[in-house]
Parts: structure tokens; C-alpha cells; sequence
């Protein structure tokens, strides 16, 4: 296809035509606004050691991370058997190698704001060459396909670690997102956009993550309208180890297998996973070459798929158990037993006897495919007349709410509202900060795009308390 022409010249032509015909209003866009980060950042825990010492450590510890853990592999496939399968019709549309329609529409998808990969090659360069970039993809996917793994460009990663809570100086409290190279988002998205079409028939109600026609705030929603002391039970919010990090590439393929996924579909997977590897931007540099071995990668448009279908067995088995028990403390959904988004697992329980059930099914999952239970963050809030008995649990018990994606429920609610006060006033201080006399215009903006919307997400669930309106009335008009 591309015998006639010579690569660097049209690249270089393609870079110089992407420069020159900039439009001119992407220029000005108020996204060149950075949003602010947080003031913890890798440099500013760790920026005391010297940089190779800071080196090592990172290295040591991504190594172990990402490195094979060896399951037991027994009885998974009987384990496995409980899933539901594709049909035909489903099969034959993921058969089909990758073509440029759907290479379009991927391209068409890409985050113009998007960090790039270590290639340095944006989105919106793909987006600007999109006809002759899709060609150029669809033969680096047959050649891909042929040769059985991606280019090496293609298969790095760069590492950005984004802190969550707790102790900073632990890398554990630090979440991975690993930056892929633009050409590498393109397969995955196709592979994203080919699983959205069989997900919603897959996976339970209980699991809105990724699905089509489902939301978080479904899940929101519901524990909001049924977590209250008319119900008597309790609600155990289980906290899993890294769970994208550990699934192991292994259970991946068989999970896909038992699916009926055909065997085209899953070699696409296995050749974008195939000798993966990254480096850690560790503020100061960046670490050598870490093979990923296991997981699904956090920041791969594909990842939260994959990794709902490999969760999607724990939960039909542990969701079945629950019930053999006794139906659920919400009397409006006596079927009901759990609530999940991506890992995020709410079990709704009745009867004593459910709490070995989840710590065995939760037991089971990891044996097969490397999941594990952080029991210190894991939390079992208590309702009704549940809150007058001595419940014996591994699990910390909290006493007035309990956090479920972000957001408070039970007794005492404030402090979604503090805490979301406390964060704009904070946001309202970097900018002041940042600029010593902004215009009434750039303040409007900057409390639209990044102020106001801080608060949208609970927004959507709770009913704000008096004081926190009354507290963002004030945030806003002494900005102004």
C-alpha cells in the first residue's frame, strides 16, 4: 500500500500539515486551563531521596506488582461453567478481523484531551489524518495479527501514579494509570466497542460498570432510597488488593473461553497483552523497563470491560448463595443482593449465615484468578435492629455511615457536604493563587468548568443540607 511513497517524508509532511492548519479556536479553547492536581505529588513525597535510590524503589516495587502469580487452575473450568454464553449471531460479529469502520469510529472517539504515550503522537493527529492513519492501522493490525504481538513502541507504557489516601510515603496508597500510545487506544477501543454489544447480555443487573443503558447512579440511587433503620441487616462494602492489577491474564482467557467468546476475538485480546511492559514516571525520571505480566491495565479503554467480565463469575455465584440463604433487607428488591461498580462490591445482607458465604466465594474467585480482600478497608455498616448485636466479623464496623462510591449513607450524612465544601474552597484558593487579577469572565469559567462541578455527583443522589448552600452561596460571590 505504501510501496510508492517514502515514510519519513509523508510523516514529516503529515506533522508540518498538522502544525500549519491548526484551527485557531482550539488555541483558545479554556481547556488549555491544566485542571489543578492535588498538592501530593510523587516529587513532593519522595523528591528527598537520591533519584537512583527513588529509581530502585519504584522498580522493585512495580516489578512485584505486575509479576506472574501462579493460581490454581483446578476445577476452574467447572467453576466457570455457571456463565452464561454467546449465541451465534453475537459470535460471528466478533470474529471478524479488525476493519476501517470500526477503526473510524475508534479515532472519531479518541479524548482530544488526552495525555499521549511516550510517541509523543496525540489524538487529535490521528483525528486530523484519520482516512490515511486508518489505513496505515488496519495493515499494522494484519501485520500484528500475522507476527502474533504488537510493535515495541506499541506495547510500552509510561506509568502516572495518581495518590489516593492514607500515607503517601507507601506506594500502595498510590493508583496506577498507565498512558499507551495512541495507536494502541485505537485496538483497544475497538475491542471496548465490540464488548459493549454482548456486556448487557453477560453480566447481572447488579454490575452497571461499562454497561450499556446502566449507570453508577443506578447503584447510587438505589442504596439512597433503601439504606435506612426501618431495615434491619447490614451492608458489607468489600475492598479488593489492586483489583485490576492482579487478575491474572491466564483466568482472563479462560473467563473468555466460558463466555463462548470465538477464538479470533481472544487472540486480538492476547496480542495487545502480549509482553507488555511499562516504565514509572516517578517525577523525576523515569524507571527501566517493568514487564506487566498480570491485570488488566488501568487507563486501557478496555480494561473496565475485561474486567467486569472476569468479575462477573464471583458475583453470579455469590449473588446465588446469598439468596439460598434468605432474600435480601430491602423488602422492595427481595432478589437483590448486591450492588457493584467495576470492583466495588456492596453486599446486602439478612442472615448471619451469609457472612462465611462471602468470605468463601471471595476465597474461591482469588484462588482461580489472584483477587484478594483488603479486609482493613473493607466496612460493615449495621441497620435497624442489627444495631444491638455483637456481630463477630473480621471486618471494621462503623457505627453512623458508610462510604459507597464516594458517596455517605446512614445516619449522618454531613460530611459529604463539609468535605465538598472544604475541596472548592481549596480549588477556589489555587486559582486565586494562580492568577493575580482575573477577569469577571475567567473567574465565570473557572467556577463553571472546574469549581460547580465538584459538586454535580452527590448532587445527583442527596438533597444538600442547608449549610453547605449557604456555604457555596459565600465561596462564590467572594470569588466573583
Amino acid at each position: 500500500m505504501f510501496k510508492d511513497c517514502n515514510d519519513k517524508v509523508l510523516f514529516q509532511e503529515m506533522i508540518k500539515d498538522a502544525e500549519t492548519n491548526l484551527d485557531s479556536e482550539s488555541c483558545i479553547k479554556f481547556k488549555k486551563f491544566s485542571n489543578e492536581k492535588s498538592s501530593v505529588s510523587v516529587q513532593t513525597v519522595f523528591g528527598h531521596l537520591p533519584i537512583s535510590k527513588i529509581a530502585e524503589n519504584f522498580h522493585v516495587f512495580f516489578s512485584s506488582k505486575f509479576n506472574f502469580e501462579q493460581t490454581d487452575d483446578r476445577n476452574r473450568d467447572e467453576y466457570l461453567d455457571i456463565l452464561p454464553k454467546l449465541n451465534n449471531v453475537n459470535i460471528s460479529q466478533l470474529k471478524d478481523n479488525i476493519n476501517q469502520e470500526e477503526t473510524m469510529k475508534a479515532i472519531d472517539e479518541l479524548r482530544s484531551d488526552a495525555a499521549p504515550g511516550l510517541d509523543g503522537i496525540t489524538s487529535d493527529f490521528y483525528k486530523k489524518h484519520k482516512l490515511l492513519m486508518t489505513q496505515i492501522l488496519e495493515w499494522l493490525w494484519n501485520e500484528c495479527s500475522s507476527v502474533g504481538k504488537m510493535p515495541d513502541s506499541t506495547r510500552c507504557g509510561l506509568i502516572s501514579l495518581i495518590y489516593k489516601k492514607n500515607d503517601p510515603s507507601l506506594l500502595s496508597n498510590w493508583r496506577p494509570i498507565i498512558l499507551s500510545n495512541t495507536d494502541y487506544k485505537i485496538f483497544a477501543l475497538i475491542v471496548k466497542n465490540r464488548l459493549s454489544n454482548v456486556l448487557p447480555l453477560l453480566i447481572g443487573d447488579y454490575q452497571t460498570c461499562n454497561i450499556k443503558g446502566r449507570s453508577i447512579y443506578d447503584n447510587l440511587t438505589f442504596l439512597n432510597a433503601n439504606i435506612n433503620d426501618n431495615v434491619n441487616g447490614a451492608i458489607l462494602s468489600i475492598d479488593q488488593e489492586s483489583a485490576f492489577d492482579n487478575i491474572s491474564h491466564s483466568y482472563l482467557f479462560s473467563v473468555l473461553k466460558a463466555y463462548n467468546f470465538p477464538d479470533e476475538f481472544i487472540n486480538i485480546v492476547k496480542v495487545l497483552y502480549k509482553e507488555s511492559y511499562v516504565h514509572v514516571n516517578f517525577g523525576l525520571g523515569f524507571t527501566n523497563e517493568i514487564p506487566v505480566n498480570e491485570g488488566v491495565k488501568q487507563g486501557d479503554p478496555m480494561a473496565s470491560s475485561l474486567y467486569v467480565l472476569c468479575f462477573e463469575p464471583l458475583l453470579l455465584h455469590l449473588s446465588s448463595k446469598l439468596c439460598e440463604i434468605s432474600i435480601s433487607p430491602f423488602s422492595s428488591f427481595p432478589d437483590t443482593n448486591l450492588s457493584a461498580y467495576a470492583d466495588d462490591t456492596a453486599c446486602i445482607l439478612s442472615h448471619d449465615e451469609q457472612f462465611p458465604v462471602v468470605q468463601t466465594e471471595f476465597s474461591v474467585f482469588g484462588k482461580f484468578s489472584g483477587s484478594k480482600i483488603n479486609k482493613l478497608k473493607s466496612e460493615l455498616y449495621l441497620l435497624g435492629n442489627w444495631t444491638s448485636r455483637i456481630i463477630d466479623t473480621e471486618y471494621k464496623i462503623v457505627n453512623d455511615k458508610i462510604k459507597i462510591l464516594g458517596v455517605y449513607f446512614g445516619r449522618d450524612t454531613d460530611l459529604n457536604w463539609s468535605e465538598l465544601t472544604e475541596s472548592m474552597s481549596e480549588k477556589i484558593q489555587n486559582f486565586k493563587n494562580k492568577f493575580s487579577n482575573p477577569s469577571l469572565l475567567l473567574k465565570a469559567r473557572i467556577l463553571n468548568t472546574y469549581i460547580l462541578p465538584l459538586s454535580y455527583f452527590k448532587l445527583k443522589v442527596l438533597y444538600p443540607n442547608d449549610s453547605f448552600i449557604k456555604s457555596c452561596r459565600k465561596l462564590i460571590i467572594d470569588f466573583i
